[in-house]
């Protein structure tokens, strides 16, 4: 058993997880929206979601050190002191991640925020970037693997539309909670669900074009 066989057991099971749990935080979003269920219902419902979505979050953070770590032996050039930056940016990533959650509508957490809504378009616009020269030298790493770090710096902005798309959820949320349901408040609800689940959905072609990529490794 070799050491790459274990990192790509570990590449597996945060896969699981990551697409796993997005989907019932998928379908979650979707019952929020029933105006049919009691405000009671659709909190619950809510909260569990928000509760589920920790996974994917989690795994995303850690899919970034560990595929760079598995690229390597792909031909990536990345040498033991950019890989050990990378996993120190990770658990600095992490952290912050983690923090944000415990702390959250606190200074700290939003001061954390800030600092995230600066590193996530970075770190998408650096992979593209890193994917796109690779592809087009065509001698350091197979095709295949630029394009998967291509389509990872996608996600860093298909996050940030999550994140953007989700964001008035909760004002709306807040006023069904004070005023009742009211067609007008139920459009507020139904509209931020809808554009996230359109995201989300975007987000699930990418992860299964780059699970494709990865496991039968196409000749492009």
């Amino acid at each position: 058993m070799s050491a790459y066989s274990v990192l790509v057991w570990v590449h597996v099971v945060l896969f699981v997880y990551w697409l796993g749990a997005d989907i019932g935080v998928f379908i979650g979003a979707i019952w929020v929206k029933n105006a049919k269920r009691s405000f009671g219902e659709r909190a619950a419902l809510l909260q569990l979601a928000t509760a589920i979505d920790v996974t994917p979050r989690l795994a995303f953070i850690l899919m970034m050190p560990l595929g760079l770590t598995m690229a390597r032996h792909w031909g990536l050039p990345l040498g033991d002191a950019g890989l050990a930056a990378v996993w120190a940016v990770a658990a600095l990533w992490l952290a912050c991640a983690i923090t944000i959650m415990r702390s959250h509508g606190k200074p700290l957490a939003r001061s954390l925020e800030r600092v995230l809504n600066i590193f996530m378009p970075v770190a998408g616009v650096a992979f593209i970037a890193a994917g796109i020269y690779l592809l087009n030298d065509g001698t350091v790493v197979p095709a295949w693997l630029a394009w998967k770090i291509i389509l990872f710096g996608g996600i860093f902005f298909l996050a940030i539309g999550i994140g953007l798309g989700f964001g008035p959820l909760g004002p709306a949320f807040g006023r069904l909670a004070a005023e009742g349901s009211t067609p007008e408040i139920e459009s507020a609800i139904r509209r931020p669900i809808d554009i996230t689940l359109c995201v989300v959905s975007a987000l699930y072609l990418v992860l299964l074009a780059i699970s494709f990529l990865g496991v039968v490794k196409p000749d492009l």
